[in-house]
C-alpha cells in the first residue's frame, strides 16, 4: 500500500474533512473507486485532493495520482480546484484568502528571481510582463 505523503502547504489552505462528511467520501471511494486523482507537486507532496487521499487509505483502494505540470500558479490551481466545490461561509473564504497571501507572494518572489540575471542550469527564465501583475492580498481577496 501507498506510503504516508506529505501535505503541501498549498493544500493545508483548506481544512480537512472530518466526521459524516469524511465518512461520506471513504464509502463513496469503496463503492465507486477514486474518480479524481489526487494531485502533486513536483516534490511529491500531495497540492490538491488531501482528503480523497486520507479516504483512500481508509477504503483501502490504492490512491492514483498525477502531477502538476508547474505552468502558473499553484495557488490558483488548488484554489480553482476547491473554492466553488465547498460548501463556505464567507467567513471560511476570507480566512483562505488571508492563509493564501503569503503564498501568492512566496510565488511572486520566485517569478521575480527567475526573472532577473541568468537562471541556473535547468531553470527556464521568465520574461517581463510590461504590465504589472496583482499583489499577493489582490489574489488572495
Amino acid at each position: 500500500m501507498e506510503q504516508q505523503r506529505k501535505f503541501h502547504p498549498v493544500a493545508n489552505v483548506f481544512k480537512l474533512l472530518e466526521g459524516a462528511e469524511f465518512d461520506a467520501l471513504v464509502e463513496s471511494i469503496k463503492r465507486q473507486g477514486l474518480l479524481n486523482p489526487i494531485t502533486l507537486h513536483p516534490d511529491g507532496s500531495i497540492a490538491d485532493g488531501r482528503n480523497r487521499y486520507r479516504a483512500c487509505i481508509a477504503a483501502g483502494v490504492e490512491p492514483r495520482f498525477v502531477t502538476w505540470d508547474g505552468e502558473g500558479s499553484l495557488a490558483d490551481f488548488v484554489v480553482g480546484q476547491n473554492l466553488d466545490r465547498r460548501q463556505m461561509s464567507a467567513t471560511e473564504k476570507a480566512l483562505v484568502g488571508k492563509e493564501l497571501e503569503p503564498l501568492y507572494a512566496a510565488e511572486a518572489k520566485e517569478r521575480q528571481r527567475l526573472g532577473q540575471g541568468r537562471p541556473k542550469k535547468g531553470e527556464k527564465r521568465v520574461t517581463q510582463v510590461k504590465e504589472r501583475e496583482p499583489e499577493a492580498r489582490d489574489l488572495a481577496a
